[in-house]
């Protein structure tokens, strides 16, 4: 086997990998991977409603009141 052959051969072990990972055949692992997806997504949209508090904090739009 040449090293060719070699790097061929694990490029196409990656590819099979990375399909059965993207399209995967068990209608429950599907069902999980679309459930992570959701919780991330809720995430990216906190984490971006932060960033833009912190941002109108930063421009001086939004003020804090300090209680005594």
């Amino acid at each position: 086997m040449s090293l060719e052959s070699i790097r061929q051969f694990i490029l196409d072990m990656d590819e099979r990998d990375y399909r059965e990972v993207r399209y995967p055949s068990d209608p429950d692992f599907v069902e999980e991977l679309e459930g992570r997806n959701d919780d991330a997504s809720g995430m990216l949209a906190t984490l971006r409603g932060i960033e833009g508090t912190f941002r109108d904090l930063d421009r001086g739009n939004i003020k804090i009141q300090r209680s005594q």
